[in-house]
């Protein structure tokens, strides 16, 4: 997938993605070239979704975390989506090990959850109703509650950066 006439992947071109890669170098190109296949289209939001799961499913948690940072740059998002994003971020941090980075983003999505609350239950459907003041779940996936567990993580630092 890699192209090295200078030739723009299809996929970024739906995505309307041209300027990021651009100016990405060749090794950024490489790396996004392993993710292209089936990725979502739609938006730019849903291109790094796409291709920041599959770099987690890879174990390229580095790269996640730059196309997280990348998609800060170039993908509007509303707060639903950005608490989203940042939930692949904690585990990207986590799995480059940066603790203190995993943490600044569990507080942004901490932050950021009062204003999306609502929209996460109801996304979730009502399998996934939550007594979220108790903190105990109804009939919740264990990934559903590890991400909501890891999003609601009580801290005090200031994390503007995401949630902005």
């Amino acid at each position: 997938m890699f192209r090295k006439d200078g030739k723009v992947p299809a996929e970024i071109k739906k995505a309307k993605l041209e300027d990021w890669y651009s100016g990405l170098d060749d090794q950024s190109r490489i790396r996004i070239s392993r993710y292209l296949e089936k990725v979502n289209t739609k938006t730019p939001f849903d291109f790094f979704m796409d291709t920041v799961g599959k770099a987690i499913a890879d174990e390229n948690c580095a790269f996640a975390v730059k196309l997280c940072d990348d998609a800060y740059t170039f993908a509007d998002m509303t707060d639903y989506q950005r608490f989203l994003l940042n939930e692949l971020l904690i585990t990207a941090y986590f799995g480059c090990e940066r603790y203190d980075d995993t943490k600044a983003a569990c507080e942004a999505n901490y932050e950021l959850f009062p204003k999306i609350k609502v929209q996460l239950e109801s996304d979730n459907g009502a399998r996934s109703r939550r007594n979220w003041s108790s903190g105990t779940s109804t009939s919740m996936s264990s990934s559903e509650s590890r991400a909501t567990t890891t999003s609601v993580s009580r801290c005090s630092r200031d994390t503007t950066r995401w949630a902005s």
